[in-house]
């Protein structure tokens, strides 16, 4: 029991720095896109923002790859119901069961909640909805 625990913590863990080196690699590219997207759905830059003090300034510094981890952790745990497994299940060798498509896509739906709204509230600026995902995938 304790060793399947670890071996699920450790295929997070794989699948947390896939997601991590995803995001930069792709910061540049769309890091500033996401970043400004940010600006507007946070609204960092308005007086009356709930968003002040260091929060978004640290965010500001690591932007171009912070807010990209929500679509790079959505697109590593999309493998799951692709491919049957992520690449934290395929280094630790652990197996979906049973592993039917439908099977597949409800833990995506479950598991990928969180990222996914957090990357839809970036792109409709919407802050309650990145605040919701940010919640999901912490409960999650």
């Amino acid at each position: 029991m304790i060793r399947l625990f670890a071996r699920r913590c450790a295929a997070s863990a794989v699948d947390g720095a896939a997601a991590l080196l995803l995001a930069l690699l792709m910061g540049r590219t769309l890091g500033p896109f996401f970043a400004s997207r940010a600006v507007i759905t946070l609204r960092i830059d308005d007086p009356e923002s709930l968003w002040k003090g260091p929060i978004p300034m640290v965010l500001g510094i690591v932007g171009e790859v912070a807010y990209l981890l929500p679509l790079t952790l959505t697109l590593i745990l999309l493998a799951e119901p692709l491919t049957g497994r992520t690449p934290g299940k395929a280094v630790t060798r652990l197996v979906l069961s049973p592993n039917d498509d439908m099977t597949r896509w409800r833990r995506f739906a479950a598991k990928g909640s969180g990222p996914l709204l957090c990357v839809l509230g970036l792109l409709i600026g919407r802050w309650e909805i990145a605040a919701a995902g940010v919640v999901a995938t912490v409960v999650i």
